[in-house]
């Protein structure tokens, strides 16, 4: 297979685009497949800022200087 290529006869490949494409077809299945995902992503926003807050807490609480643990915050939030 060629890089970033798509192989169509796959099988998996044809089950996942037939599946898309039913998704697509029922347009109440697909209003709600992009509300969970919408969900999903901001869920996941919201634990990856609690994982960091708690990081900035326990810096803070092993005395890491103020600027650092900023600096390191801004790292993982840019990440996010």
């Amino acid at each position: 297979m060629i890089f970033k290529t798509v192989d169509t006869k796959d099988k998996f490949v044809a089950a996942v685009d037939a599946e898309v494409q039913a998704i697509r077809a029922d347009k109440k299945r697909e209003a709600r497949f992009m509300k969970e995902q919408i969900e999903r992503r901001r869920e996941l926003r919201k634990s990856r800022e609690s994982g960091i807050l708690t990081v900035a807490k326990n810096m803070a609480a092993q005395g890491i200087p103020q600027e650092q643990i900023i600096t390191i915050r801004d790292l993982l939030v840019r990440n996010i």
